[in-house]
C-alpha cells in the first residue's frame, strides 16, 4: 500500500485520515485510523500497515477480551441490520479493522461497558459514512 498522508480527522478525537492509493485498484482511499502513535508500530513486511502493540503488563485480560469481542460482534450486526453501504463490498474489510481498532482505542482509554463500546463503534460509522 503506498500512503500519501496520515492527518488529524477534524471531527473524531484521536482518530486519523490515511490517504492512500488502494492495492487492488489504484484509485485514491481514505481510511479513518486510530492516530495514537504509540499505539502503533509499523509491520517489517508491510510498512504501511499499522499494527496495535501492545506490552505484556498493557495486554488485556480474557474477560476485557471477550467484551471486546462482543462489541465488535453487536456493532457489525447492527451496521448490517441498517442496510449500510459500508457492510458491503469493498468496504467490509476496512470497516471491520476500523471497528476492531476503534474498540481497541477504546479499551486502551479504559472503556469496558460493551454497551457503551457499540454505541461509540456505530457513531464512528455514521460518521464515515455521511
Amino acid at each position: 500500500m503506498r500512503v500519501f498522508g496520515i492527518e488529524r480527522h477534524p471531527h473524531l478525537d484521536g482518530m486519523a485520515l490515511r490517504s492512500h492509493e488502494c492495492p487492488q485498484c489504484e484509485n485514491l482511499q481514505t481510511d479513518i485510523v486510530p492516530s495514537a502513535q504509540e499505539w502503533l508500530d509499523r509491520v517489517e513486511d508491510n510498512p504501511g500497515t499499522p499494527t496495535f502493540r501492545l506490552t505484556v503488563s498493557e495486554g488485556f485480560d480474557d474477560e476485557i477480551v471477550d467484551i471486546f469481542g462482543s462489541a465488535f460482534e453487536a456493532a457489525w450486526q447492527s451496521l448490517q441490520a441498517s442496510g449500510s453501504r459500508l457492510t458491503h463490498e469493498p468496504h467490509i474489510a476496512s470497516t471491520r479493522e476500523l471497528f476492531a481498532k476503534w474498540i481497541l482505542v477504546l479499551g486502551k482509554q479504559g472503556e469496558r461497558d460493551r454497551n457503551q463500546l457499540v454505541e461509540k463503534a456505530l457513531a464512528l460509522a455514521c460518521r464515515t459514512e455521511s
